[in-house]
């Protein structure tokens, strides 16, 4: 043959094989009605069925529960599925191969050992689609997007029913499966309402079922959960739950886990990092120790910075009696700012029992420490008090001073 004619002969071989001409009844598939004996372990895998030579189209084989439970089987070496003959495909695809289904899809695409089919092979590469892995799922659906165009509307039909079957009783399987407490599927349920693969998209009943996965152990479930609870999707955002979940995934194997804890605490206070890690809530325990001993031997500074840590929980974990102990340890040394602070807890009642005298009273010795803004507060808060309050506020004020005299 003159190569230079081969390009034309190619595309002549193709546009003959993928007309609306070519009649499906040639090598039409037909699902068998079987029900699943066992539809617990019917979950993702096809199982291996007996294919009957006598009949015209090989039955659909149920699925089977992955085996990623299971004692870890000797390795397979995978068949040059593109070198097989059309019986060895034949045969794989029976027992359920994903691979088998799309080559001979694309065999009777090309006509290659087989008379060209637009509607089989449509219908092989579909089938083929709802058994294989969620990568190969993605490059048999972009197969499915090229031959759709070949054929009509009811031939697309026709030849989705033996996938459409084996997706239902594949979901089915899983959804009882997943009720049953079988963390895989509730894993696989889970992944496919939160991509709508074979079902309609439903991220919040996704999460649902991904929460019970997790609930187990499975290392997946936790890793996109925590991915999921650190960005705020579908659920509220929380970055030391969602942290946590990766940690546990991490320490699981999840590299993807790993590469998503690596930028976690960029985003995140440190106080938020040590309530997600021991590692980090260890660290920072060492600075407050720092801290705590200067603030010990009386540093006001270091008392009212150690008091501002504890009160607003950026650095460390949050502890407003801690906050409000070290606040008035700081005002006894003659801080400025502490009692200002205290007068400000006990006016929202954060942490103390709320009391308008006491915010009085505070404002008060803020005023008397020379801060320059407590005597304004102090008179908005006084119109809050009785008569009797405010001298019995003021006495307390100048009880406090004389008990306290400035120190630094």
């Amino acid at each position: 043959m003159n190569h230079a004619l081969l390009p034309a002969f190619v595309l002549a071989i193709l546009a003959l094989g993928c007309g609306e001409n070519n009649s499906s009844s040639h090598y039409s598939y037909q699902p068998s009605a079987r029900p699943e004996a066992n539809p617990e372990s019917a979950v993702t895998n096809p199982a291996p069925v007996i294919y009957n030579r006598n009949d015209t189209l090989p039955s659909v084989p149920a699925p089977s529960l992955p085996k990623h439970e299971q004692a870890a089987a000797a390795p397979k070496i995978e068949p040059d599925h593109a070198t097989l003959a059309i019986a060895a495909l034949q045969k794989l695809a029976d027992e359920g191969d994903a691979q088998a289904c799309w080559m001979l899809g694309l065999r009777f695409e090309l006509g290659q050992g087989v008379a060209t089919n637009a509607v089989t092979a449509y219908q092989w590469v579909a089938l083929a689609a709802v058994r294989g892995s969620w990568v190969h799922r993605s490059i048999m659906q972009k197969d499915l997007d090229r031959l759709a165009p070949r054929l009509t509307a009811p031939q697309i039909e026709q030849a989705r029913k033996p996938a459409k079957d084996f997706l239902a009783t594949m979901i089915e399987a899983q959804t009882t499966a997943a009720d049953k407490g079988n963390k895989s599927a509730q894993f696989a349920l889970g992944m496919r309402l939160f991509h709508g693969e074979g079902v309609a998209a439903d991220k919040m009943k996704a999460t649902e079922w991904l929460e019970k996965a997790a609930e187990q152990g499975h290392i997946g479930a936790s890793a996109l959960l925590g991915r999921m609870y650190l960005n705020g999707d579908t659920v509220p955002k929380d970055m030391v739950k969602g942290y946590r979940m990766l940690e546990r995934a991490a320490a699981n194997g999840s590299t993807l886990a790993w590469a998503d804890l690596a930028g976690a605490p960029k985003t995140m206070t440190a106080a938020e990092l040590a309530k997600a890690s021991k590692a980090a809530a260890k660290l920072l325990e060492k600075k407050v120790a720092l801290l705590e001993a200067v603030a010990d031997k009386g540093d006001a500074v270091a008392q009212f910075k150690l008091g501002l840590l504890f009160y607003l929980g950026t650095e460390i974990p949050k502890n407003v009696a801690a906050a409000e102990e070290w606040f008035r340890k700081a005002s006894e040394q003659g801080h400025v700012e502490a009692p200002a602070l205290l007068a400000g807890m006990f006016f929202s009642g954060e942490g103390v029992k709320k009391s308008f005298a006491e915010t009085y009273k505070w404002h008060g010795i803020a005023k008397a420490r020379g801060n320059p803004t407590a005597a304004a507060s102090q008179n908005e808060v006084a119109k809050l008090l009785a008569a009797g309050e405010k001298t019995a506020a003021d006495k307390d004020v100048t009880a406090w001073l004389a008990a306290n005299p400035k120190r630094n």
